[in-house]
C-alpha cells in the first residue's frame, strides 16, 4: 500500500438544511449591510472606499450590488431579500453514531447493494471492501492501488452499486489515473492526470470475477475529465431514476492564482527542487490537447468532460443520445447531442458551469409525483473557492451554474476582476496585469463559449443566465469572511465550514415524521 492511517467507518446523522421542491435562494444573508451601502448598491462604478476593485458597469451583472463591507463583520454584505438563520435540532439528544464496519484506511465513498445488507467500501487508495452485514465478512473485493493516483486532493473516490445488482452483480469505481505505476512513485500532485470509471462484477459474496472489467469513462490515457493541478479532480456517481449513470467532475484547475485560471502557464513558481509550475503546466495540453488548457473555463465549454454534471449509459459510457446503440432507448435525451451517436464529450453532458462537485444525490419521486423518464433532479455539493459553499439542485438539462464567473450569490471576485477579461486576442497577451510574478502568462488556447463567443466573465454577466444556488454558506466564521481573494458576504447562517461530505434524502419511516421527505448535507 501507498500509506494511510487507521480510520474508523461510521454512518452519522446530517444536518438537515433545507426542504426539497427545488426553491432556489436568491439571497440568504441575515447581517444588515451599511447605510451607505444601500445607498450607493447599484452605482457604476462602485465606490472604492468599500476595499473592493473600482468596478465599472461592464463588470458586474446588472442587477448585482457594489461590494460593500457588512455591519459588524469584515466580510462583505449587499442589499437584498434578508433570510434567516439556522435553527438547532432539538432532537439532537436521540440520535446516536453507530459503528457498523471499521479497520478501513481512508475510507472515502461506500454503497449499499439492493438488498441492504451487503455494501462496498471504497478507500482513497484505491481499495475497495466487500462488507455483509449479515453474515459479518468483510474483505478486500479489488486492490486498484497501482492504478490509481491519489497524491494531492486525487484517489478514488466514489464507488456505487448497480441499481439492478441481484440480477448484474456488478459495481463501478471512479478514480484518477497514475500513468506509470510501474515506478512506484506517487505522480506530482500538480502534474496532468485522467480520470476513469470501470464496471466489476462479483461472482458472489464479494469474490470478484477476474475476467470482467468494463471501461465505462476514461479508459485511455486522454478521453476522460482532465485534471492539470492538484485540485477539483473527479467527484460523484449515482444512479438515476432512469437508471442512467450520473457523474460529476471537477475543472481541474488552479485554485491559487489571484487572477483566475485561465490556462496560462504559471512561470517562476518553485513547487520543490528543480520542479517549477512552469515545468509541470504544460502538461495540460501535452496530453489532453490545446482546446483543454483553458484553465477553470473547461466548466464552460461542451469540448470538455472537466466542471461539469455527466450523464452516460452504464454499460458503454456513450451519452444519452439518439443514434447511441445503449443512449438511445432512454425516452429523456441529453441537452447536447451532436449527431455522433453519444460519442462526443459534448453529448455526455447533462449540465455545465462547477468547480468542484464533490457529492451528490438524486432527489427521490415524491407522493403522487409522475416519473418523467429523466434521471431526476440532481443535488451535488460544490466545493467553493474563496468565500461560498453551495448546494446545486439541476432541475433540468442543459443548466449553467456560472463557475468561473459566479460563486455561491455574487461574481467571483478572482475572475471579475482578472485582466484577462480586457486582454485583446487574438494572441491573448497580459493586459494590465497587477505585478504578480509568474501568474500572468499568455495563454495557450483562447477559451470560447459554445455560442462563439470569447469567454470572459463581462461577457457572462450581461449575456448569459446562470442559475443561483439551492442553499449556500460561508466557508469562514463570522469574524474571518473576508475570504481568500476579495470581499464576500457575511451569510450569517449560525455556521460555517468547507466542503460538503455527503448528500442525502431521507424517504424511511424511522425517523420522526418532519424528517421525511427532507435533504440533508454532511
Amino acid at each position: 500500500m501507498k500509506g494511510g492511517t487507521t480510520l474508523y467507518f461510521f454512518l452519522s446523522l446530517a444536518t438537515l438544511v433545507a426542504g426539497i421542491n427545488e426553491y432556489l435562494n436568491p439571497r440568504i444573508v441575515v447581517t444588515e449591510p451599511r447605510a451607505e451601502c444601500v445607498t450607493n448598491a447599484l452605482s457604476r462604478p462602485c465606490p472604492v472606499t468599500y476595499g473592493a476593485a473600482k468596478l465599472t458597469a461592464a463588470d458586474l451583472p446588472p442587477d448585482a450590488p457594489c461590494p460593500c463591507p457588512a455591519n459588524g463583520s469584515p466580510g462583505g454584505g449587499y442589499p437584498g431579500a434578508q433570510g434567516e438563520p439556522s435553527k438547532p435540532n432539538n432532537d439532537i439528544d436521540f440520535f446516536v453514531d453507530e459503528i457498523i464496519a471499521n479497520g478501513f484506511i481512508n475510507p472515502v465513498a461506500m454503497s449499499f447493494t439492493d438488498n441492504s445488507n451487503e455494501l462496498y467500501v471504497g478507500e482513497r487508495g484505491g481499495r475497495v471492501w466487500y462488507v455483509n452485514l449479515e453474515t459479518g465478512q468483510q474483505h478486500v473485493f479489488v486492490d486498484l492501488n497501482l492504478e490509481v493516483g491519489f497524491s494531492g486532493d486525487r484517489g478514488l473516490m466514489d464507488v456505487v452499486a448497480h441499481p439492478n445488482y441481484a440480477g448484474v452483480k456488478q459495481m463501478l469505481v471512479y478514480f484518477i489515473v497514475d500513468y506509470h505505476p510501474e515506478d512506484g512513485v506517487e505522480p506530482h500532485p500538480e502534474s496532468a492526470a485522467n480520470q476513469r470509471v470501470i464496471r466489476l462484477q462479483d461472482l458472489g459474496d464479494g469474490v470478484r470475477n477476474p475476467d470482467f472489467r468494463l471501461n465505462i469513462l476514461g479508459g485511455g490515457e486522454n478521453d476522460g475529465p482532465p485534471i492539470c493541478y492538484n485540485t477539483h479532480a473527479l467527484g460523484a456517481m449515482h444512479f438515476g431514476l432512469d437508471a442512467s449513470l450520473i457523474v460529476t467532475t471537477g475543472e481541474g484547475a488552479h485554485w491559487n492564482f489571484d487572477v483566475g485560471d485561465w490556462g496560462q502557464n504559471a512561470a517562476f513558481t518553485v513547487i520543490a527542487e528543480n520542479v517549477t509550475a512552469e515545468s509541470l503546466d504544460p502538461e495540460c495540453d501535452e496530453r489532453f490537447g490545446v482546446e483543454e488548457d483553458i484553465g477553470a473555463f473547461r466548466s464552460q465549454v461542451l469540448t470538455s468532460l472537466g466542471g461539469k454534471i455527466l450523464r452516460i449509459t452504464p454499460d458503454t459510457g456513450d451519452g444519452i443520445c439518439d443514434g447511441s446503440p445503449a443512449g438511445s432507448g432512454y425516452p429523456v435525451k441529453n441537452p447536447f447531442c451532436d449527431g455522433t451517436n453519444g460519442t462526443s464529450r459534448a453529448s455526455k453532458i447533462w449540465a455545465l458551469g462547477t468547480r468542484n462537485p464533490f457529492r451528490m444525490a438524486i432527489r427521490p419521486l415524491l407522493t403522487g409525483e409522475a416519473f418523467d423518464g429523466g434521471p431526476g433532479v440532481v443535488y451535488y455539493g460544490e466545493v467553493g473557492q474563496g468565500g461560498y459553499e453551495e448546494i446545486n439542485a439541476v432541475t433540468s438539462p442543459g443548466m449553467n451554474f456560472g463557475w468561473p464567473c459566479w460563486e455561491g450569490p455574487l461574481p467571483s471576485p478572482s475572475y471579475r476582476d482578472s485582466p484577462y477579461n480586457l486582454s485583446p486576442e487574438p494572441d491573448f497577451p497580459v493586459y494590465g496585469c497587477p505585478g504578480i510574478e509568474g501568474l500572468c502568462g499568455p495563454v495557450v488556447t483562447v477559451p470560447y463559449f459554445p455560442n462563439g463567443e470569447r469567454a470572459t466573465c463581462r461577457y457572462m454577466y450581461h449575456n448569459m443566465t446562470t442559475a443561483l444556488p439551492f442553499f449556500y454558506w460561508t466557508r469562514f466564521f463570522d469574524s474571518d469572511t473576508a475570504g481568500y481573494f476579495g470581499e464576500i458576504g457575511y451569510t450569517g447562517q449560525g455556521f460555517y465550514g468547507a466542503t460538503t461530505a455527503g448528500l442525502v434524502f431521507y424517504i424511511g419511516s424511522k425517523y420522526p415524521l418532519e424528517y421525511v421527505d427532507k435533504f440533508f448535507c454532511f
